[in-house]
């Protein structure tokens, strides 16, 4: 039957007024009833329509000729009805995936929740902590700047005195000295 399909596909392709064979064509009538059962299927499947002018091929008749014929066309069909089921299989897992997913996020979504708020506390209290912190600092800057100055006022004053003791030291010893020369001479 693939081999009369095929017969029947390639001669509506060459012939433009291609119209059903007559019973006389054919050597037998087991040929004929072949050719009739095929050509049948052929129009009823859709692979040949009744134009104007006689019998032409649709786009399915055409891509029957173009994978190689029926059997090759077959073939192609149940292929195809595999890698459908093999999609429909992955999906059914997938979905099966996604619903799992998808039970967990509900089961984890409030205590992961609560969670991010407490951090979310946490790190305002933080904030705000260190906006004092930086407050204190600031005034523990200005009470060390008073403390360096008056430091600074401190040491220049003892400074001084060291100074003026000196001084004052020398004088006392000179005189001192000179009062032990005089009395030696």
């Amino acid at each position: 039957m693939e081999k009369e399909i095929d017969r029947i596909l390639n001669k509506v392709k060459n012939d433009l007024n291609f119209g059903e064979e007559s019973r006389y064509n054919f050597e037998t009538d087991e040929q004929h009833s072949l050719y009739v059962r095929s050509f049948i299927l052929l129009k009823t499947k859709g692979y040949i329509e009744l134009g104007r002018k006689g019998y032409s091929l649709t786009e399915t008749g055409m891509s029957v000729l173009e994978i190689g014929g029926w059997k090759k066309y077959q073939e192609f069909l149940k292929q195809q009805k595999k890698d459908i089921k093999e999609k429909e299989r992955i999906d059914f897992e997938k979905s099966k995936i996604d619903l799992r997913l998808k039970k967990w996020q509900v089961k984890t979504f409030w205590p992961i929740f609560v969670f991010a708020f407490i951090g979310f506390g946490f790190s305002v209290y933080n904030f705000i902590n260190n906006l004092s912190s930086v407050r204190k600092s600031e005034q523990q800057e200005v009470r060390i700047e008073k403390m360096e100055s008056e430091l600074e006022k401190l040491q220049i004053s003892t400074s001084n005195q060291k100074t003026a003791d000196s001084l004052n030291i020398s004088k006392v010893l000179k005189s001192i000295e000179n009062m032990k020369k005089s009395k030696n001479k």
